[in-house]
């Protein structure tokens, strides 16, 4: 009698172990957990490229990869690129259906998922998601996080900035034609390439007009040029050339010394030029928490400058303006109070190292 008293007293305590058990991924906020119960939202309806990465947590394998995962999901976070990564647990038996999907037979097993060229806004806001509008592709790069980084940049095929190369035959072709030449309104983001400071500024707002033309599905076209061109055209153009935009171009280069590092939205039909002004457009502080990060912050001010200026220019806003359903999970706190840890009011000591915009 004792011997079984005791007995079932050691399953006791070995099953409340295995339930108190720290989960393979603590509390990330910047991986989708997905199960077969929201892939179609979190997954099947969205602009992003997602990387999948099916794991079991006795893998060593997995335990590898797993600070790379980690450090993968949040510097997409912070930098706020229209990418995402999904874990799947193919230990847990509510999930075998999905693994068996995917034909999942070692550990860890990586996906791109990624949505066809013939993905539309429309689509997205029908709310009708399908397996059928994504290509899904094994991952059978290096495991590491540059690797991976450098993969999901080479998937994403929102065009950024368009390096202009000849100068005066962009500026004929836009300014100079017949008034029937309807351009739509575009963006021209001027910086140094051969300064280091400028050239990594100039990376840090091609990431967030990526994340805008994903986000919003809409096709703006963005241009970059080096400011030593455009500050050289303009000292001819100024003294002649009575096109009202180039006037206003000439009188915020006499202003500012130098075009350097200016974002400007042209707006020909409306013969209107904007430059963008960060300090102009306003976050109160509760948003500027749920935004968390500069990247964040100045994604939503880019989005917001664009639609107070572009007629037409709609984005999709699920709660602070981002398509992304990693928005609505985090929000949401899908992983808040599912597990507890010992040290939740314990604060880390974080500093952004990045430069601002």
């Amino acid at each position: 009698m004792h011997f079984i008293v005791i007995t079932l007293l050691y399953l006791g305590i070995a099953c409340a172990q295995r339930s108190a058990e720290v989960p393979f991924y603590k509390n990330s906020g910047s991986l989708l957990e997905i199960t077969p119960g929201n892939i179609n939202s979190l997954v099947y309806n969205t602009s992003y490229i997602t990387l999948l990465e099916f794991y079991a947590p006795w893998c060593g394998y997995c335990k590898q990869l797993k600070p790379d995962i980690e450090k993968l999901g949040d510097n997409i976070q912070k930098r706020n690129l229209p990418f995402q990564v999904g874990i799947v647990n193919c230990d847990d038996q509510s999930n075998s259906a999905l693994c068996s999907e995917y034909g999942i037979h070692g550990f860890p097993s990586l996906f791109t998922v990624k949505p066809k060229k013939s993905i539309s806004k429309e689509l997205l806001n029908a709310n009708t998601p399908s397996k059928s509008n994504y290509k899904i592709e094994a991952y059978n790069g290096q495991r590491d996080y540059k690797s991976m980084m450098d993969y999901l940049n080479y998937m994403n095929d929102s065009p950024g900035f368009k390096m202009i190369k000849d100068l005066i035959k962009f500026v004929h072709n836009i300014f100079m034609k017949d008034s029937d030449n309807h351009v739509k309104p575009f963006l021209l983001y001027s910086y140094e390439k051969k300064d280091d400071a400028s050239l990594k500024k100039m990376k840090l707002m091609e990431h967030t007009i990526k994340t805008v033309q994903k986000d919003s599905l809409t096709k703006i076209n963005a241009f970059k040029v080096d400011t030593e061109a455009l500050d050289s055209l303009l000292q001819k153009m100024c003294k002649s050339e009575e096109h009202s935009i180039i006037q206003k171009m000439c009188k915020i280069n006499e202003k500012r010394g130098s075009l350097s590092n200016l974002l400007f939205l042209i707006d020909l039909e409306n013969d209107n030029i904007r430059l963008f002004q960060k300090n102009n457009v306003d976050v109160n502080k509760e948003l500027e928490q749920t935004l968390s990060t500069q990247y964040l912050i100045n994604n939503y001010k880019v989005m917001t400058w664009l639609k107070e200026n572009i007629t037409g220019f709609n984005i999709n806003e699920i709660g602070n303006g981002i398509l992304s359903p990693r928005y609505k999970v985090i929000q949401k706190n899908i992983f808040k109070n599912k597990y507890k840890r010992k040290n939740k009011h314990k604060k880390k000591n974080t500093s952004n190292s990045f430069d601002e915009l």
